[in-house]
């Protein structure tokens, strides 16, 4: 059927043998292999369907047809987290950096021994990455596409003996344009949009796009149907199966207000948030970061510390949206940017926060950092100063209020000083997770070892909220491996479910 949209809509009631809520790394992954098996499947996206030749151009138009609330999404805590996820098909693999990595042997180990979780060894996961990697194209991103910004920062890492490793991106063609964010409209990034969502489509899947799920209708311990709006117009789609692949805010989120209550008490708890904190370098050299790949490298060093180095080049545009300065000083600002490198953090969070459905059923994402955590972040902003006046940088700018910036190494013991609060932080992320946790004790979890709901007969969750724990690195292929898992355990019980 295709994609159809609440304009082209002219039914009011639908039929499929499975339905998917969401189209992202989890939704899109879990059609594309349900698809290939033959089955009558569709998916309901909330966002629109922007064919991949017709992504946009420009970064303000990604944020406004791409991103959830513009981007301008918001982690509510000490300190406040800004966040941002996709909306559209495709989900945030259109707008994130290709990054891909597999789950830890770490993370597997521990989730088997501490949930019970069947079948996740390196050796059984091994076949979903293999295949996935094939399909989305995962290769290390090439050096000619490393950006002078990249370079320096690899660079410095090897020279204080660090482990630095190529990034392994989904892209084919990379051009260097730095504008993975804005949907890659070279069309080098091999987006689940531009992967398994095409294959879904000319196996004659069918997409509602522009239809917000609303609400699971439920039949005893069976889901039957979803209520859906979009564009006025409203939709009732009945399913043997439900798969919900709606993140790890807007899955518990249409969970509870469906009337979902899980037996362990789980739901919406658990939350994860990979922190990220940002620190710049202000060099002599003009570096033009965004003439390059968004990035090339990584730290992996520190990892057994829950901590995550790495570059981010982004065009200007989208840095004068990310800085706290206005007017005049956000132009003195900008005319310096050339000669600036932007490194992040990624912390393994330790501590956890919640969702909750406020406003008429919309989710509210509540989240502390805890004192372990926030040291770890002052840990990390020491070693990213470290390496960026280890390459040549004369100050570096950091994400305290009252500590704006820091122009010898011998100023890095500042970062620790106990007059730098955690609301004074400047933080954001693009990783949430665990608020569905899987586990194979029902009093723990609130999916099985399989991704089933608790309490359900027929109802799955494929994304990030069934991680039980954080994988420090970044999720998009770990999500898609277990999605791929849960896809081939429905195919081989479809007839008993």
């Amino acid at each position: 059927m295709g994609v159809i949209k609440p304009e082209t809509l002219n039914d009011k009631e639908a039929f499929f043998d499975f339905l998917i809520i969401g189209s992202g790394a989890g939704g899109g992954t879990c059609a594309g292999f349900l698809i290939e098996d033959g089955l009558n499947v569709a998916i309901v996206e909330e966002g629109d369907y922007i064919p991949p030749d017709k992504l946009p151009n420009t970064v303000g138009e990604a944020f406004l047809k791409l991103y959830r609330n513009a981007g301008a999404h918001f982690i509510f805590g000490v300190p406040g987290i800004a966040f941002a996820e996709g909306r559209c098909v495709g989900g945030s693999t259109v707008i994130n950096g290709g990054m891909c990595w597999r789950t830890p042997e770490k993370i597997l180990q521990k989730w088997r021994l501490e949930e019970g979780i069947e079948k996740i060894e390196p050796s059984f996961m091994e076949g979903y990455f293999e295949r996935i990697e094939k399909r989305i194209n995962v290769v290390e991103q090439p050096p000619h596409t490393w950006s002078r910004a990249g370079i320096i920062f690899k660079n410095a890492a090897e020279s204080l003996g660090w482990k630095v490793v190529t990034d392994r991106r989904n892209q084919k063609g990379c051009r260097g344009l730095s504008l993975c964010m804005a949907g890659c409209p070279a069309g080098a990034k091999q987006s689940v949009l531009h992967t398994y969502i095409q294959d879904f489509l000319k196996r004659n899947g069918t997409i509602f796009a522009g239809f917000r799920a609303e609400r699971i209708i439920f039949k005893g311990n069976r889901a039957v149907g979803v209520y859906c709006k979009g564009g006025g117009k409203e939709l009732l789609i009945k399913a043997k199966i439900l798969i919900l692949a709606c993140g790890a805010d807007e899955t518990p989120s249409l969970l509870m207000r469906s009337g979902f209550k899980s037996s362990s008490g789980m739901l919406g708890k658990n939350l994860y948030v990979h922190p990220n904190v940002k620190a710049i370098g202000v060099f002599d050299e003009e570096l033009y970061q965004w003439r390059g790949a968004h990035q090339s490298h990584q730290v992996h060093e520190f990892r057994d510390e829950g901590i995550l180095l790495a570059t981010g080049g982004v065009p200007p545009s989208m840095i004068a949206m990310s800085v706290e300065e206005t007017g005049r000083k956000l132009g003195e600002f900008m005319e310096n940017i050339k000669n600036m490198l932007f490194a992040g953090t990624l912390i393994e969070d330790t501590g956890t926060g919640m969702v909750k459905n406020i406003f008429g059923g919309k989710p509210v994402l509540l989240y502390n950092l805890n004192d372990n955590d926030f040291y770890r972040v002052k840990r990390a902003l020491s070693l990213l100063s470290t390496l960026l006046f280890e390459g040549g940088a004369k100050e570096v700018i950091l994400p305290f209020r009252n500590l704006k910036s820091i122009k010898s190494p011998s100023q890095i013991p500042l970062i620790f000083d106990n007059g730098i609060k955690k609301m004074d932080t400047e933080m954001m992320t693009v990783h949430i997770m665990g608020t569905a946790k899987m586990s194979g004790n029902p009093k723990r979890g609130v999916v099985d070892t399989w991704g089933r709901v608790y309490g359900t007969e027929n109802m799955f969750v494929c994304d990030a909220s069934i991680f039980p724990s954080p994988i420090g690195l970044n999720p998009m292929l770990s999500i898609m491996a277990f999605s791929a898992r849960t896809a081939e355990y429905i195919i081989e019980n479809k007839n008993r479910l």
